[in-house]
């Protein structure tokens, strides 16, 4: 993401954040591969590869864009994008609506929540946080996803996983206390009215 941001709009970051960006790609690594012996990518990590440079451009544009403009407007040009998008996609193999009525209970809970609702929120956070700050903070995705399976579905993380995890909450801390340290030093500064 900050990679994206000083290449598309010339937006340099900090160094604490590329510390805390390097912290979080570590430890999402060290998080999704079971063994260190043979560290070797597969056909799908490409394709996720590719789907996080695509998240970072959309936090970039999202980082760009939320401070301009009314939340809601933006909020509807995404989802209606997004919707148009995935019924081109979806007319070659045909539109099932029957189908599609069977799963409504699950269409809904992911449309609705996990993308109006959550999208919505990354919107208003991205009026005030930046696009690098954001994404290591949308990085403990990948640790609340890993800590669900752990307790939901008994899945066991070796001791890599959990080393990954705690890069990436310290790169969260990282990020968050030397962006709230640079806040306070500028509240300091300004002058009494």
């Amino acid at each position: 993401t900050p990679l994206l941001a000083l290449v598309l709009f010339r937006q340099p970051a900090r160094g604490s954040v590329w510390l805390a960006v390097g912290l979080s790609v570590v430890g999402l690594a060290l998080l999704s591969t079971q063994t260190l012996a043979s560290f070797e990518p597969h056909p799908g990590d490409f394709l996720v590869l590719s789907s996080a440079v695509a998240w970072a451009g959309h936090v970039v544009a999202v980082g760009r864009f939320a401070p301009r403009f009314p939340v809601h407007v933006l909020a509807i040009a995404q989802l209606g994008a997004a919707t148009g998008l995935h019924v081109i996609l979806a007319l070659p193999g045909g539109l099932q609506a029957r189908s599609a009525w069977s799963a409504a209970p699950l269409l809904i809970t992911t449309g609705v929540l996990g993308t109006g609702i959550a999208y919505t929120l990354q919107l208003i956070a991205q009026r005030q946080l930046s696009p690098a700050r954001a994404a290591i903070i949308l990085s403990g995705e990948s640790l609340a996803s890993a800590l669900l399976s752990v307790v939901w579905i008994g899945e066991r993380l070796v001791w890599h996983q959990w080393l990954g995890a705690g890069l990436i909450v310290g790169a969260m801390v990282l990020s968050e206390t030397t962006a709230r340290r640079k806040d306070a030093a500028v509240v300091a500064v300004e002058p009494r009215a």
